[in-house]
């Protein structure tokens, strides 16, 4: 599963390196940065979810050049998995990574 991060204006050359930060849990995991190629906006990185027995939110942060946003991506428990995903401004409902 791929995370998105947004830059208000594209990246200036050599790019961009956008910090991640959230707590450290087994239910998402992500890497500490993403990279936004210059003259793009946007980048992603790859976000890793495990099985869980309850609905599990988690907030995820970006940061660069001072300004930070935070979205929660909650993972669902496999009984409750919707049939497609839903993701709003400022909440993602994340599906288990397939074995």
């Amino acid at each position: 599963m791929l995370g998105i991060v947004t830059l208000r204006d594209p990246a200036g050359a050599g790019g961009a390196t956008i910090l991640i930060s959230g707590p450290k849990t087994p239910a998402v995991q992500f890497p500490a940065t993403a990279f936004v190629s210059a003259g793009s906006a946007t980048g992603t990185f790859a976000v890793v979810t495990t099985d869980v027995s309850a609905p599990t939110p988690v907030s995820v942060c970006g940061s660069f050049g001072g300004a930070s946003s935070c979205a929660v991506v909650t993972v669902m428990p496999p009984s409750v998995l919707p049939t497609t995903s839903a993701v709003g401004a400022a909440r993602a409902r994340v599906p288990r990574r397939p074995r």
